[in-house]
């Protein structure tokens, strides 16, 4: 068998020692790279190490989490209590109180309390209004009556007209003798029941008599009549006759304690839910 001629082929020293060169050039570069790396490489391994215990611990915690039994729902908070009616009151010096005390309302040995403090007990006289009748209540806002004998004996002057808030005027529907009457009054900011009152007698006044009243009589009377912008015309109409007054007195003839429970049951109420405006109505009824 004969051998296959092999073939030489003379590579020129100067291609040689380039390509020698090269080679020992790509094994530096390559070893320099690998240096380099190395503190790369360590330190994504040890971020690698760093994040994987974090996710160990998170797993246990959840796990944890897990295994303990649901939270309670938390306790709702008490609903605040709504203020009663000694809460608003205003202190006073123990002085002032002793001698308020000494003319505060009361129907003989009994103590009569207030059912209301504030502006207006409107709520109240309406309730109270829907169970004796309209025309069955009287409201004395307090200044403009003159009380007697310890609130025995009430007078006021009123006029036969006044003007309603659309600006009509209409006549009054005053109190004829012997007609009784629920009196609801203001006394030291506080509203108190006085008891049933009988009309024991109406007496016409002239026109002179206006300068002879006190001036809370005559605020009350224009307070009665007109609003706020209305009540220079009421005082001109007084002056000239147009408008009569009447002088009215009134005596205390009992006490229905059945008013008195419901005036401050309504007064609870309105204490607990207040009027939004603070306002009253006047209506044309007598006395408001």
């Amino acid at each position: 068998m004969e051998e296959e001629p092999r073939i030489s082929i003379s590579v020129p020293r100067q291609i040689h020692e380039d390509i020698v060169l090269l080679q020992g050039q790509e094994i530096i570069r390559i070893r320099d790279l690998l240096q380099s790396s190395e503190p790369r490489l360590e330190a994504l391994r040890e971020e690698n190490e760093r994040i994987q215990a974090e996710h160990e611990e998170t797993v246990k915690e959840l796990e944890e989490l897990r295994s303990r039994p649901p939270p309670e729902p938390p306790t709702p908070p008490e609903p605040p209590k709504p203020p009663t009616i000694d809460d608003i009151v205003k202190l006073v010096s123990p002085r002032a109180q002793f001698r308020n005390a000494q003319r505060l309302p009361a129907y003989g040995s009994f103590q009569i309390p207030a059912f209301f403090v504030g502006r207006s007990p409107r709520r109240c006289v309406n309730a109270l209004r829907n169970r004796v009748g309209y025309l069955r209540v009287v409201v004395f806002r307090g200044g403009e009556e003159r009380w007697l004998d310890h609130f025995s004996t009430c007078i006021v002057v009123r006029p036969d007209k006044r003007r309603r808030r659309d600006g009509a005027w209409v006549d009054t529907k005053l109190l004829r003798p012997h007609r009784s009457v629920n009196v609801v009054a203001s006394v030291f900011g506080r509203w108190y029941y006085l008891g049933t009152y009988q009309c024991a007698a109406v007496a016409t006044l002239d026109a002179e008599s206006w300068d002879d009243l006190p001036e809370k009589s005559q605020r009350g009377v224009l307070r009665f009549m007109a609003h706020n912008d209305d009540r220079r015309e009421a005082r001109d109409g007084i002056l000239r006759g147009d408008v009569g007054l009447h002088r009215i007195e009134l005596r205390r003839t009992g006490f229905d304690d059945a008013v008195q429970d419901s005036l401050v049951a309504a007064g609870q109420r309105q204490v607990e839910v207040p009027d939004t405006d603070g306002s009253y109505e006047s209506e044309g009824g007598p006395y408001d």
